[in-house]
């Protein structure tokens, strides 16, 4: 039979209807962002990038040296942004996690998650800079993001068994934590389903069987603790407690670190869970959580210079007051205006109690009106919020200031709140209860015939230190440094060619040298 023409142009489309479906099942189209930094209604939507399945790999001999080839890949797409950067160094990702929060190597497994995303997040990645934390992105307006729950809630998984003694089995939640975007100036998250009303009622019950001088329930104080003795200010108003120990203060803080999406849990990168009482009148001025370069001479408040400062707060609301007691954000570049549940977040006007609690002219009378005029959350027995200090490039946020707002009615505001610090936080010396850091000046010498990076504990804090280079750092007891063969990828450990530990015995300048013999 003569050859059919028709037949001939359908195994030719029929060959690259194949050849296409091969290619798409071989690549995957993402969306690359800098760390945190996703705002469609201020038009920055990122960059596409496609990944193809030969960029990852089965092998878990090879996986470090598929998962760097990946990150220097989307790091030379997307240069990263970092608050301070030394000059002439190639900033390296210390990890890129999606939207959804899930770390993403270069296994066969990520790849897997990219192409069959259950939700719009899983298609978008954010590089996170060494020495800092992912930021949860803002996006748009009420854009909801559903956490992986077993994450959150499964602390036997994620921390192991036991904490301080007490038992902490798994707990699933009966439905998964959403994170709701309110803000990006400052970054605010609603954070649906992250506690229960039976954890607010054991917190406010427990704070009432404290009985320490340190931790009680009592006024509280202002600015970070640089001795034994306590300030106070008269335009913080209300009591507070620390809870450290009980088992719920211990379960919502590894939550907290979870949530961040942390890969560790560390008594020292966080306060005590605070748990505060507003009674009919009390307030907190609007302030910052992050502490200024200046608070306290001896300790290194800029997290982009190896220091460390408060990263992000989580507020948890225990109570509903029949009147005020919001938080509000009176710098917020925008209200949360086109979403259901409008009411709970932004102007509304003044209650008539509000006159005859304050004179005219007092700084609460001011702050009454800022918070019935600014972006404020109402606080609803159950809810919590998460908000951030620091943007994702490690540059504090001043936007970020708050304000707890006057309670207006006879019912009291009880809330938690728990500061997370982007390392290890001030105030801490061991053997010494309520004394402070005293700062080492270091100099870190590469002596290895190979560049290395430097990594304080987990966080790679300078890349690439040349052979006879060196890394000038405020360091402080019991710090540890290691270095690593320039570009290792996490974990660490198995890679490490030298490591030291920090003590002041040492002297408070020292010469630390990383070689073939030690430190």
């Amino acid at each position: 039979f003569p050859p059919n023409p028709f037949f001939f142009f359908f195994m030719i489309w029929f060959a690259l209807m194949l050849l296409q479906l091969s290619l798409c099942s071989d690549s995957v189209v993402v969306r690359l962002f800098q760390n945190g930094e996703h705002d469609v209604e201020s038009g920055v939507e990122g960059v596409e990038v496609t990944l193809t399945a030969s960029q990852f790999t089965s092998s878990p001999d090879l996986l470090d040296e598929y998962t760097r080839t990946l990150y220097t890949y989307l790091a030379q797409t997307l240069p990263i942004s970092k608050n301070y950067v030394e000059p002439g160094v190639f900033l390296y990702p210390a990890g890129v996690v999606s939207g959804a929060g899930v770390n993403v190597t270069a296994s066969l497994q990520s790849f897997t998650l990219l192409r069959r995303p259950t939700q719009p997040a899983d298609s978008c990645l954010y590089l996170v800079p060494p020495g800092l934390h992912f930021v949860w992105p803002f996006v748009h307006d009420g854009h909801n993001v559903t956490v992986d729950s077993s994450l959150i809630f499964d602390e036997s998984v994620y921390y192991g068994d036991q904490v301080k003694g007490t038992v902490i089995g798994p707990l699933q939640p009966p439905q998964p934590v959403i994170l709701e975007s309110l803000s990006n100036y400052p970054k605010v998250f609603e954070l649906h389903h992250f506690f229960s009303t039976a954890d607010a009622d054991a917190l406010i019950d427990n704070i009432e069987s404290i009985t320490d001088e340190e931790n009680k329930l009592q006024r509280s104080s202002v600015g970070p603790k640089t001795g034994a003795a306590r300030r106070f200010s008269n335009v913080r108003t209300s009591e507070n407690a620390f809870d450290s120990v009980s088992s719920y203060a211990q379960r919502l803080k590894r939550r907290a670190f979870a949530l961040l999406r942390f890969p560790f849990y560390n008594e020292d990168y966080a306060d005590g869970l605070q748990v505060v009482r507003y009674k009919q009148g009390q307030a907190y001025i609007a302030h910052e959580d992050y502490f200024g370069a200046d608070a306290d001479p001896d300790f290194n408040f800029d997290p982009a210079t190896g220091g460390s400062n408060r990263f992000a707060t989580v507020f948890l609301y225990l109570s509903t007051p029949d009147a005020g007691g919001q938080t509000v954000f009176p710098k917020a570049r925008s209200v949360p205006s086109s979403r259901p549940g409008f009411a709970e977040f932004g102007p509304e006007s003044v209650p008539e109690e509000a006159a005859s609690l304050f004179e005219e002219g007092t700084w609460e009378s001011r702050m009454v009106d800022t918070c019935y005029n600014s972006f404020s959350v109402k606080p609803r027995r159950g809810r919590a919020i998460l908000f951030y200090s620091q943007r994702g490039n490690g540059a504090v946020d001043p936007s970020s200031n708050h304000g707890g707002c006057p309670v207006l009615g006879d019912t009291a505001k009880y809330g938690a709140n728990l500061w997370v610090w982007q390392s290890v936080r001030h105030g801490i010396t061991p053997g010494a209860e309520g004394s402070v850091y005293v700062k080492v000046d270091a100099v870190f010498v590469n002596e290895f015939d190979q560049p290395v990076d430097l990594l304080w504990q987990h966080q790679v804090i300078s890349r690439a230190v040349q052979p006879g280079g060196t890394v000038r750092m405020t360091t402080y007891e019991p710090h540890e440094w290691n270095v690593v063969p320039a570009d290792t990828v996490a974990p660490y450990e198995p890679h490490v060619l030298a490591s030291h530990t920090v003590r002041l015995a040492d002297g408070e300048e020292q010469r630390i040298v990383f070689g073939p013999t030690g430190t």
